[in-house]
């Protein structure tokens, strides 16, 4: 079942990947768009110039091209694995009457719904703290390159192949981790709000900071490829 599923809607992904990147329909509303599809294009903005440098960073000595196969390609194969089999998984669960997916997201929470369907596959008890490893390790991954980058940027002379101080990278870290937990209380204290609409405000706060770091991208692809002309003239 996950296997032809996961064919299935790759294919469908296939045929319809503009229309379904591109946001809302021109005619008629679509909700899924307006909350998810803008909000992880946002998310993707904001979250560029962290992931950017610090991947830069820590693939010094290899080509542009290996860094973009490796970050994109490999990093864009194993999500996409990940939501075939998880996502088909729950689908599967639900449409066999095996574990209520739908009302566990309605009356609990998204998170007791992902930990029950993950406990419904094969060996689900020993997946299940794998996953939460990988969540923690993520986590940590997440907070350092944020805190590398913020440290890097607000270095004022720091030569190549050196590193920000470690008081710097701390102190970043330590803003870093305040976010989640703000976010939390925020959660915990919204009883007029449920389920995933509990982070709408945060979603709403990503969608607008996040356009103007496009013209940021812009003025950073235009030095790259001046720097890599430059490079090219004097070799």
């Amino acid at each position: 079942y996950i296997i032809t599923s996961s064919i299935q809607s790759v294919m469908f992904m296939g045929e319809n990947f503009l229309k379904m990147s591109m946001g809302p329909p021109p005619f008629g509303e679509s909700e899924f768009s307006k909350a998810w599809t803008i909000f992880m294009w946002a998310w993707f903005f904001g979250m560029g110039p962290f992931v950017g440098i610090f991947i830069a960073r820590i693939s010094r000595g290899r080509t542009i091209k290996t860094m973009i196969l490796g970050s994109l390609g490999f990093g864009t194969m194993g999500t996409s694995l990940f939501f075939m089999i998880m996502g088909n998984n729950a689908i599967y669960l639900e449409v066999n009457g095996l574990i209520p997916i739908i009302d566990i997201w309605t009356n609990e929470s998204p998170a007791v719904m992902v930990s029950r369907s993950i406990s419904g596959m094969i060996l689900g008890k020993w997946i299940l703290p794998l996953v939460g490893i990988f969540c923690l390790v993520f986590m940590a991954t997440t907070f350092d390159s944020g805190a590398y980058t913020l440290a890097s940027s607000a270095t004022k002379k720091m030569k190549a192949g050196e590193n920000p101080e470690v008081w710097n990278r701390i102190f970043w870290a330590f803003f870093i981790a305040l976010l989640p937990f703000a976010i939390l209380i925020g959660v915990t204290d919204s009883p007029d709000l449920q389920g995933i609409d509990k982070l709408k405000p945060f979603q709403t706060i990503i969608v607008l900071i996040s356009p103007p770091l496009l013209i940021v991208y812009i003025i950073m692809a235009a030095g790259l490829v001046k720097s890599l002309l430059i490079k090219k003239e004097k070799a």
